[in-house]
């Protein structure tokens, strides 16, 4: 039995990976690790997910996404190539994303990464130290 916050990573992964293309058995196989976490959870995973989706579909915007493979386990190389999800398209070569969890004093979360790995870069902190309470 996987840890919870590995439980947490596969249910994003394979969330994400059905929001992108839409394949059945990609829902099929988020839904095992989604069935094994509470109710809150499983909300956290089905939004930090869709979000997640929804960033790479921008960052893609201008390819058309053929399919979507969670390589998770397969590619768990330390260095620039740790991916979870390879997203192939249409045309040109195929990308790996890596899908991030964030633990924080709330709970874990699943989080798209993107907005915050640019702050860190620009700004050498992370994104929440912009926010107030209010945002």
């Amino acid at each position: 039995m996987p840890a919870k916050i590995d439980r947490i990573g596969r249910a994003h992964e394979w969330l994400t990976a059905y929001f992108l293309s839409n394949e059945e058995y990609l829902l099929e196989k988020a839904n095992t690790y989604l069935e094994l976490l509470d109710s809150i959870e499983q909300k956290r995973v089905r939004v930090g997910s869709k979000h997640t989706a929804e960033g790479i579909k921008l960052l893609e915007k201008e390819s058309e996404i053929d399919k979507v493979k969670c390589i998770g386990d397969e590619s768990k190389k330390s260095g620039p190539e740790d991916y979870d999800l390879m997203i192939y398209f249409k045309e040109g070569e195929p990308k790996g994303y890596s899908l991030k969890i964030q633990k924080n004093p709330q709970g874990v979360n699943v989080r798209n990464p993107t907005i915050n790995s640019l702050c860190k870069f620009f700004t050498r902190n992370d994104f929440e130290k912009y926010l107030n309470l209010e945002e």
